[in-house]
C-alpha cells in the first residue's frame, strides 16, 4: 500500500531515546561524503552512493546503527524505504516515491540510486552535494517570466475596402 503522508514524513519506533543518543555520537564523527561524481547535463558535482555509504558506515556501526533498504512496487510505483536501526531495537524510516524518467530497467536502477542516498544521507544527515542555494529546484533562466499582458486588439475602422461598391 502507498505511504501516507504521516509515513513519508517519519516512521519510527516508539521510543528513540537510545537511537537518539547512537545518532548523536555518530554524527559527530561523520564527515562529509567526498563529492567525487560530476552530472554535466546540469553541470553539478555531487557525492556518489559508494562515497556516502563510506561516510556513514564505520561511525553508524561505532555505535550500534545500521541501514537497511528495501525498494518496492505498488499501483505503478516505485518507492524505496530506509530504516536507520540501532542495536536496542529502536528504529526511524524515510519512504521516497521514485521518479524514473526512462521506463527501462537502466532509468529504474538510477532512480532507486537517487532514492538509496538521499534516503540514507536524510536519516544519518551526510552532506553529499555542493550547495547551490536552491538554484536547481528553480526552472531554467527565462521560464519564469510573469504572464504577458494580452495586447488590445486594433479597433475596426469603418473603411470601405479598395475598389469595391456599396
Amino acid at each position: 500500500q502507498s505511504p501516507t503522508p504521516q509515513q513519508t514524513q517519519l516512521n519510527a519506533s516508539p521510543e528513540l531515546g537510545k537511537l537518539f543518543e547512537a545518532l548523536s555520537k555518530a554524527q559527530a564523527e561523520i564527515k562529509p561524503a567526498k563529492i567525487d561524481m560530476e552530472n554535466p547535463y546540469y553541470k553539478s558535482k555531487y557525492a556518489s552512493l559508494k562515497s556516502c555509504q563510506e561516510a556513514y558506515r564505520a561511525p553508524l556501526a561505532k555505535f550500534g546503527l545500521a541501514i537497511v533498504q528495501q525498494v518496492y512496487s505498488e499501483q505503478d510505483a516505485y518507492y524505496v524505504r530506509t530504516v536507520l536501526g540501532h542495536s536496542s531495537g529502536q528504529w526511524m524510516s524515510n519512504v521516497f516515491k521514485l521518479i524514473v524518467g526512462k521506463r527501462d530497467m537502466q532509468g529504474l536502477g538510477s532512480a532507486i540510486t537517487y532514492g538509496r542516498r538521499y534516503g540514507a544521507n536524510a536519516l544519518v544527515g551526510v552532506v553529499d552535494t555542493e550547495d547551490d542555494d536552491g538554484n536547481n529546484s528553480l526552472p531554467p533562466k527565462g521560464e519564469n517570466k510573469p504572464p504577458q499582458k494580452p495586447q488590445p486588439k486594433p479597433k475596426a475602422q469603418n473603411k470601405k475596402p479598395p475598389n469595391m461598391e456599396p
